[in-house]
């Protein structure tokens, strides 16, 4: 007798190590599928990790990365799918910047969400004698952040049953025993996952929605010594709607003063079309002395600033989400030329603004003698001009941060830089015998941090005449160049390494005595690159250990973008002719990375790179972005800003690094 195994979808995840998460490029790498087995009602199930078992063909050009494998809910791409030595299947997360995918960037970099599980399609299994299914030939599909995994170590979610494909009953999985009327061991177990499952996500859920009214409470507790309990109704609304948030409440108390404490639906203030349950308004007593409009001061010059800035960030190009641009555009201030926002200002400060245009400008850049301590208008303007610049340096398309390492330096004192992966061996230690002190090794490399940076004024003239470039595109072009200055920095480690020498031992980084410098070489193939990954394999420390580094990155020019991506996503090596076509014994074991500055260095050579001591990029505190200073303008009349960034790059050491000039 023949049965169809069950369909439905199964899931077992790999946990998500938010700590090696990239900031500047929203990517972390993550594990994704496994040959752990599992146990299922209907025998244990094993998914083959070999190269001819797994069909590439979608994963080449990347993944789609999903929301609980929601084909509506796309949330980014998952790049660079590969299976590595240890049998595992990993990729690069890469996440989106559309609403949905930012809050789930943001859970998981918190560790509030932390399982990947991935969708693939069965194209062949093999039922063992021994009840086991091996799946000899499948097709991963998309992977997706989920909340709740089935496992705790490895997960997949089938995105197809096997169809068609039947298998012996001799595991026939009964839903109970007819003798007993007790289920089956299998079928126990798959029950209390599930019962461990739904207690794991209650949990989260409570403690995600404690965190949330505890928040709202802390929103309103700051209303209470001006205001009294004026706020009480529509807090309880809040705090009693699991799907208000925070900033949702915090909008509704602002509002709530902008009209004079009358009754406000907080459901208004959700999207069209979203689940948000409604929340209707309440009538709320007045704070004593209220006269029932909103008052000027520095609730008015809040409201201003908030909504000055955010015209002003929409009219110099910077890009904001749906929320912040119907906003707005509900707003007066979006169809206001600076003149007018000036004179505004002026109003709320209780200023007479009198003369043209260029005067009335004038008269709002001042900051002596107006009430409020950020909310002036040069704040405004220094604001936009810092979000514009931010914009710029994250929308940079720079691709050294993939493969290079970042430190946090305290100062612009020489900093070491210790290779801590030539600590001592450890030593056996017999019973009764004391351990001995291991040693860091006295090999090191300095790195030392520089300031680089410009200056840019906004003028009252431009802004009288309504030009906003200062606000928008110098900035943003400035946020741009200090992230091509730190790939600059990090790319001239190897583009100079073959003249820069190294402290440890005065030799070149890329020299025949480092191991790591083939001259005459060729172009990246999988014998090449297998010869560059034997030589740093064969790296030794000062005792002469073998360190078995690993290459994670290769690294090319763009003329060598399209072939090494092929080379590193192939099944079979690209140099092979039909009929005898080999392994690709490269395939998913390194990253491509290409970028421009090797061309103008060298467009024929490539780099190989370990994850780790190779290229280390400090910056001052850890602060990766550039900063943004202003004064009132003295040489123009208007202000002047200061764009400056604190950076260095060094090489850690040369065993992590291999160079093929490819002449």
């Amino acid at each position: 007798m023949k049965r169809e195994i069950p369909h439905g979808a199964i899931e077992r995840t790999f946990t998500i190590d938010a700590t090696r998460a990239n900031e500047e490029t929203r990517t972390l790498t993550a594990a994704l599928s496994s040959e752990t087995p599992v146990e299922r009602f209907f025998g244990t199930e094993i998914l083959v990790h070999e190269a001819e078992a797994i069909d590439m063909t979608r994963a080449i050009e990347g993944l789609p990365l999903l929301w609980s494998h929601d084909h509506e809910a796309p949330i980014g791409r998952v790049e660079n799918v590969r299976l590595d030595d240890d049998r595992v299947m990993r990729g690069d997360l890469r996440f989106s910047k559309n609403k949905r995918a930012a809050e789930i960037w943001q859970d998981v970099r918190d560790g509030f969400l932390r399982d990947m599980s991935i969708g693939y399609s069965i194209d062949e299994y093999e039922e063992k004698k021994n009840g086991e299914i091996s799946v000899i030939r499948w097709t991963p599909l998309e992977a997706s952040v989920v909340t709740v995994p089935a496992d705790a170590k490895v997960g997949i979610n089938r995105s197809k049953p096997l169809e068609g494909n039947t298998m012996s009953d001799d595991k026939k999985p009964a839903a109970a025993d007819t003798d007993t009327g007790q289920q089956k061991p299998e079928v126990r177990s798959e029950l209390k996952l599930f019962s461990v499952q739904k207690e794991r996500e209650r949990k989260e859920g409570a403690r995600a929605e404690a965190q949330r009214r505890s928040e709202i409470r802390d929103l309103f507790s700051r209303y209470v010594e001006r205001y009294g309990d004026a706020f009480g109704d529509l807090q309880r609304a809040c705090e009693d709607s699991p799907e208000i948030s925070v900033d949702q409440a915090k909008q509704a108390i602002l509002d709530a003063i902008a009209d004079g404490y009358v009754s406000v639906d907080v459901s208004a203030r959700q999207s069209e079309g979203s689940a948000f349950q409604s929340v209707p308004g309440f009538e709320r007593k007045r704070a004593p002395g209220f006269s029932g409009t909103a008052t000027a001061g520095e609730d008015a010059l809040d409201k201003f600033q908030r909504g000055a800035e955010l015209a002003l960030t929409i009219r110099s190009g910077a890009v904001v989400d749906d929320k912040q641009l119907q906003e707005a555009q509900g707003g007066e201030l979006i169809s206001m030329s600076p003149t007018e926002m000036a004179r505004e200002y002026l109003r709320i400060q209780g200023v007479a603004a009198n003369g043209n245009r260029e005067n009335i400008i004038g008269q709002a850049l001042k900051r002596s003698g107006m009430s409020g301590t950020t909310g002036h208008f040069a704040s405004v303007l220094e604001n936009v001009a810092n979000k514009s610049m931010n914009d710029g340096f994250m929308q940079a398309d720079e691709s050294w941060s993939m493969w290079c390492q970042t430190r946090s330096i305290p100062d612009f004192k020489t900093a070491s830089l210790l290779n801590l992966s030539l600590f001592s061996d450890l030593d056996e230690v017999r019973e009764a015998q004391q351990y001995e002190h291991g040693d860091v090794s006295d090999i090191k490399e300095t790195i030392q941090l520089a300031t680089y940076g410009k200056l840019f004024a906004i003028t009252r003239q431009a802004l009288a005449n309504d030009d906003l470039s200062a606000l928008g595109d110098i900035p943003r072009a400035m946020g741009a160049s200090a992230a091509r200055k730190v790939g600059d920095l990090a790319y001239a480690i190897l583009t100079n390494g073959t003249t820069a020498t190294m402290t440890q031992d005065g030799v070149a980084l890329f020299a025949s005595g480092h191991s790591n410098y083939v001259t005459s070489g060729a172009a990246p193939s999988v014998a090449t690159v297998e010869a560059g990954r034997t030589a740093m394999a064969l790296q030794t420390d000062p005792q002469g250990v073998t360190l078995g580094i690993r290459p994670q990155y290769l690294i090319v020019p763009e003329a060598l973008r399209s072939t090494a991506n092929t080379l590193v996503a192939a099944q079979y090596d690209p140099a092979g002719t039909a009929g005898t076509l080999t392994p690709n014994t490269i395939q998913g074991t390194v990253t491509a990375v290409s970028d421009h500055r090797l061309d103008t260095f060298n467009a024929a050579g490539w780099f190989l790179a370990a994850a780790r001591n190779t290229v280390v990029v400090g910056f001052l505190n850890g602060q990766q972005t550039p900063s943004m200073e202003s004064k009132d303008g003295w040489d123009v009349d208007g202000i002047e800003y200061k764009v400056r960034i604190d950076a260095a790059a060094a090489a850690a050491d040369f065993r992590g690094l291999y160079y093929n000039d490819g002449a």
